[in-house]
């Protein structure tokens, strides 16, 4: 029995291995074809979301999957690259289906209130599908041309020209791509040689297959003797200066390229700008950057916090660094939902804390050397999949002193972890007018101020704090920053003269980001006698795009918790000042920022929780969800297969086209109105983002509502209506009653048939 099983493994081995290598040629084709795409759709990364990357990659891996099965027919091949697309954004986006049928009785309900709910799923997948679909396409259309040695050629170089081209006026540096390209562009020419071969010397070729590894293995080493030649060739200066960079001279200007080969000695500092994201290197801060939104993670938090990540204490004139005390700051082992050590500061009060609970769902291209969380952190609860209380959170340490949740480098950054804070809770009142003792060396790093400070920067911190309590003196200083210069991520450098990057910002440039708000406000607080430190981490981020498209920030100020996208544009530094009574109090002295405010109010905090709970419900209900998905799913996925071939038949499509269907009541079982009314005005943004209407990130509701109103002037009393009731629903104290939701639901239905 065991041979015949051995045998039988064998002879299908056999069978495999000889349907594999029948087509190895078109196989090879496909691969180093998506090779070339797969180039574009990185450097498209640095504009795109992680997941739109992701998805985009995935549909070229996909792509290649079915491929390799040239002789399964056509239709049946892209039916099935589809579905594996699909599943792709199911897995990534983790879209899950909402089935409610409570209520609902009889077969055919049950299947449209299915299919309603699968409908709403696929929808989830905007805007990603659309990526996906186009990556998909572009690489199945590219494939079938890609047919003949004149089209490799033209396509490989106008591929590697437009790399060059971006390459030599921006500052990205794409060697490794068009050495990629031209290494899969020499692997196409010689399959296509050999198809040319196989064709006109059938004999001879069948000589050939007879020993593959001899051709191959001539193959690949003239190909590889090539390219190390290629990346092994010393670099050589250019032998004519191009258009841009005679006109940029002619203009007066200088022209660098940033370190990517031959860089001028001196790069001015006002010519830089790098992207917008979370920064290692803090010794030498200034010049501008460029704002970057790619995804950096996501947080659901029970209040909306600052997410603090490093501090530093030493203040240099250029920028900051960890000062001696940050160095010798011990770190101790973390264990999971294990109370954090906390450093003695000697405070004298009692305040109330709250409760905040945060898990972070990082980008798997992100590392950083911490854990963020709102300050102060007391637990780490969560780390990657583990929960096991007590158990040691392998690459995790915890600094007391600097109030950091570090994280060894050398481990993989983890994907998913939770903390617990406890944020103290106070007001004015409970910090007292008395003048403090910071003398001792336990306040020195915090009070350190270089010899090299201008005067006139000790002078207007005087000046601006004036008499009265330090929590006082402190708020003036803050708000002088805030309402006396002005928020700009390029400021003009060529104002500042001064060697120090605080009297710069003060007396030259007055323009700048948060990098030179904060160290501003650091170093005056400093300069009239109280401990401060530099923070930097994120802010807040946006609430998820799918709950609203907007918010007014006068009312993002008493926003509670949700779920948070986190992007590199999110990156923030701020201050946090000592007092006696309270601790490390933050402040947010950038024009246009404002701190986030943890209140704690039992009501609201019991209301959310209820809200909280309402909501999963209605989302995760189903009283037999399992059983009708059993029974249905197969015909769903005939019908999704069927949706497919259709598309693929119809040329002038060329994907699909997910639209959510119409549910047969706008009323969610379970649910509050207020919740109700949030759910169908999220309805109709979908609707309307699905027809064009799009919204900015920088927007906040009335303006987008207002443009979406100049775009189609006869949408406009419809779009003011539904502004009204969702601002109730959102901000307001008073009720939303049925007739709120039911006046949503007319006003999508009247929306719909004017479109």
């Amino acid at each position: 029995m065991i041979r015949r099983i051995f045998a039988w493994t064998a002879a299908g081995a056999r069978v495999l291995g000889r349907g594999l290598l029948s087509d190895w040629q078109y196989r090879l084709r496909v691969l180093f074809t998506l090779i070339i795409l797969l180039q574009f759709v990185l450097w498209f990364n640095a504009y795109w979301l992680s997941a739109t990357t992701w998805l985009a990659a995935a549909a070229l891996a996909i792509t290649f999957i079915v491929e390799c099965f040239p002789r399964v027919p056509q239709l049946l091949r892209h039916a099935l690259a589809l579905i594996l697309i699909a599943g792709a954004h199911f897995y990534r986006l983790g879209i899950r289906f909402a089935f409610d049928f409570e209520g609902i009785d009889g077969r055919w309900e049950r299947f449209w209130a299915a299919a309603a709910a699968v409908g709403e799923g696929l929808a989830q997948m905007s805007p990603y599908i659309w990526f996906a679909l186009g990556a998909w396409v572009t690489a199945t259309l590219t494939v079938m041309w890609l047919t003949t040695r004149v089209r490799i050629i033209a396509f490989v170089v106008l591929s590697v020209f437009i790399f060059a081209v971006v390459d030599s006026y921006s500052l990205h540096i794409f060697w490794d791509q068009v050495a990629l390209i031209v290494f899969s562009g020499l692997g196409l020419i010689i399959l296509d040689h050999l198809d040319r071969f196989r064709r006109k010397y059938p004999e001879s070729w069948s000589y050939l297959k007879d020993y593959p590894m001899k051709l191959a293995g001539t193959i690949v080493i003239i190909v590889s003797l090539v390219m190390a030649a290629g990346i092994a060739a010393p670099n050589a200066p250019p032998l004519l200066t191009d258009p841009y960079t005679l006109y940029m001279e002619w203009k007066g200007k200088q022209v660098v390229t940033a370190g990517k080969g031959f860089a001028s000695a001196v790069i001015p500092e006002d010519m830089f700008n790098a992207a917008s994201g979370y920064g290692r290197d803090d010794s030498n801060l200034g010049g501008g950057f460029d704002y970057d939104y790619s995804e950096v993670m996501r947080v659901e938090t029970t209040h909306r916090t600052y997410y603090r990540g490093e501090t530093k204490s030493l203040y240099t004139g250029s920028g900051w660094e960890a000062s001696e005390a940050d160095l010798e700051a011990s770190a101790v082992p973390v264990a999971l939902q294990e109370a954090l050590p906390a450093f003695d500061w000697n405070t004298t009060g009692e305040v109330p804390k709250a409760k905040v609970e945060q898990t972070f769902y990082v980008s798997q291209d992100r590392s950083f050397p911490v854990l963020f969380g709102a300050h102060p952190i007391s637990s780490l609860v969560l780390l990657g999949g583990e929960t096991e209380a007590g158990k040691e959170a392998e690459g995790a340490a915890w600094s007391p002193r600097q109030g950091e949740l570090r994280w060894n480098e050398e481990q993989p950054y983890p994907t998913v972890y939770s903390v617990i804070s406890e944020v103290p809770v106070f007001d004015e009142t409970m910090i007292s007018g008395q003048q403090y003792d910071f003398s001792g060396e336990l306040w020195e790093p915090y009070l350190q101020l270089p010899d090299s400070l201008p005067g006139r920067v000790r002078e207007l911190a005087f000046e601006v704090a004036g008499e009265g309590t330090p929590f006082e003196r402190v708020k003036r200083i803050e708000q002088y920053l805030q309402t006396n210069f002005e928020y700009n991520n390029k400021p003009d450098l060529s104002l500042g003269r001064s060697p120090d990057f605080v009297d710069r910002f003060l007396f030259e440039i007055r323009s700048g980001y948060c990098d030179y708000f904060s160290t501003a406000m650091a170093v005056m607080v400093r300069s009239i006698g109280l401990p401060a430190r530099w923070v930097k981490g994120y802010a807040s981020g946006a609430l998820d795009i799918e709950e609203f498209t907007g918010i007014p920030i006068e009312i993002i100020e008493q926003m509670e918790g949700g779920n948070y996208i986190v992007r590199n544009a999110d990156a923030h530094s701020w201050v946090e000042v000592f007092f006696p009574e309270v601790g490390w109090v933050p402040f947010e002295p950038t024009a246009g920022f404002v701190l986030p405010e943890v209140m704690l109010d039992e009501q609201e905090l019991a209301a959310i929780a209820s809200s909280d709970a309402a909501l999963a419900e209605s989302v995760d209900s189903g009283v037999d969800a399992g059983r009708i998905l059993s029974d249905w799913l197969p015909a769903l996925l005939v019908l999704l297969m069927i949706a497919a071939i259709v598309a693929v038949l119809i040329p002038a499509a060329g994907f699909l086209r997910f639209r959510p269907l119409r549910r047969l009541s706008p009323m969610r079982s379970g649910a509050s109105a207020r919740q109700q009314a949030l759910a169908e005005a999220g309805r109709i943004v979908r609707m309307l983002r699905r027809r064009g209407y799009t919204r900015q990130d920088h927007e906040t509701a009335r303006e987008t509502f207002a443009r979406w109103a100049d775009k189609n002037g006869a949408l406009k009393p419809d779009l003011d209506e539904v502004l009204e009731v969702l601002e109730k629903a959102k901000y307001s104290a008073r009720d939303v009653t049925v007739e709120d939701v039911e006046r949503l639901a007319r006003l999508r239905r009247r929306m719909k048939q004017a479109l």
